[in-house]
């Protein structure tokens, strides 16, 4: 908690120096310190983000909301007023014309600061349950969905694309991630190595054989890959989403995640290169999502859709049905 207090108190210095006009700073650090004491670290990881939510709700509309659980200085929060004043006219709450973009900034980095802060330990266990138990609900919900209606998304994958099926000498790599057997980098590269000599499957069917071949005659010998034999599992973990909420992710196995790198650089090239994905995905910038974004923000006309749980969402049947051209190949992976 005192380390808690003592990075609050390094933010007001910044804001001290920032805004050296502002009134009441001190009044606000010691409100947040009493806050902090009398509600624990909710007020900085649940309070303050749901303060901003609702300040930035407050710029869209051009009036300052009222926000609950802080009190008033005329038409806008006591909290922050020595900085909001440069914002919000404090007798009307309307926005000013002249609204100080610093200040903006000053007061969003001080109600999200604490935003990401991990929950406590107990609390983290609770959220992790919940967490795995929304993902069992979400699969065995997608589970029962009718594949029968999606007919017509099977026939628009027959000629989206028609390039992108799964053969071999893929330009495999290892993803940046953590893998289930915990190898350090170069560990990976050894794993890719000792995998080759152990006929495993999920390599040579991506042409990586060049090592194994050159051994003697008896260390290698096509007949020996098994291709219906299992492959190690990942693992189901989770990881922080917010104070509040955790998300699932799944750590795969060293050998999986090196195939599954080159299935994502094939996938992005065929992307690049169909005459229709290209015109709806770009997956290599993030600059035209800014540019809708900043438009969107500006006149309206534009919004992101945010579906809860949507890559759990994603079934083995669609990915299935989307790449039927090659079944027999992807089930190996």
């Amino acid at each position: 908690m005192k380390s808690l207090i003592g990075l609050s108190r390094s933010l007001f210095l910044d804001l001290k120096r920032l805004h050296p006009d502002a009134d009441g700073l001190d009044r606000d650090l010691q409100t947040i310190e009493a806050r902090i004491k009398g509600e624990g670290v909710g007020f900085l990881s649940v309070a303050l983000p749901a303060f901003g939510k609702a300040f930035d709700q407050s710029l869209a509309s051009g009036k300052m909301a009222n926000i609950p659980g802080f009190s008033r200085n005329g038409q806008i929060p006591k909290f922050l007023s020595g900085i909001a004043r440069h914002i919000f006219d404090t007798k009307t709450g309307i926005l000013r014309s002249d609204a100080s973009l610093d200040a903006i900034v000053s007061i969003r980095q001080v109600l999200y600061f604490f935003k990401k802060f991990l929950p406590a330990d107990d609390r983290a266990a609770k959220l992790t349950r919940l967490a795995l138990k929304d993902f069992e609900d979400t699969d065995s919900e997608i589970r029962d969905v009718d594949l029968s209606r999606l007919s017509r998304f099977g026939h628009v994958c027959s000629f989206v694309a028609p390039g992108l099926e799964f053969v071999q000498d893929y330009e495999c790599k290892h993803g940046p991630g953590a893998v289930l057997e915990g190898y350090t980098s170069n560990q990976k590269w050894s794993e890719v190595y000792h995998g080759l000599l152990d006929y495993d499957r999920r390599l040579c069917l991506v042409g990586y054989d060049l090592p194994a071949s050159l051994l003697a005659d008896q260390y290698y010998d096509s007949n020996d890959l098994q291709d219906d034999s299992p492959s190690p599992c990942a693992k189901l973990v989770t990881v922080p989403k917010s104070c509040s909420a955790l998300r699932t992710i799944t750590v795969e196995p060293c050998l999986n995640q090196f195939v599954q790198q080159g299935l994502n650089n094939a996938l992005r090239e065929e992307i690049r290169k169909d005459k229709i994905l290209r015109q709806m995905l770009t997956l290599d910038s993030q600059e035209p999502n800014q540019v809708l974004a900043l438009e969107g923000s500006l006149s309206g006309n534009w919004c992101t859709i945010d579906l809860s749980s949507a890559s759990d969402r994603l079934s083995l049947q669609v990915v299935m049905m989307a790449f039927a051209k090659d079944r027999a190949s992807l089930k190996r992976f």
